[in-house]
């Protein structure tokens, strides 16, 4: 029971490096890339603001 515990807290500890290398590494082709991330950011704004002025169904 001692390993399956350890190895599930390896897994867990293994993920969260997995997970923080991901957002550093998109942070950083955003900002090499910094038309791309406006270009995303304007392009979420939008969607933002079409489902707020879309009227709303009930079924």
């Amino acid at each position: 029971m001692t390993l399956l515990r350890f190895l599930g807290l390896l897994f867990l500890l293994v993920s969260i490096f997995a997970g923080t290398a991901a957002v550093v590494a998109l942070t950083v082709i955003a900002m090499r890339f910094w038309p791309l991330s406006l270009t995303l950011i304007l392009a979420l704004a939008i969607f933002h603001f079409a489902i707020q002025q879309s009227p709303r169904r009930r079924d």
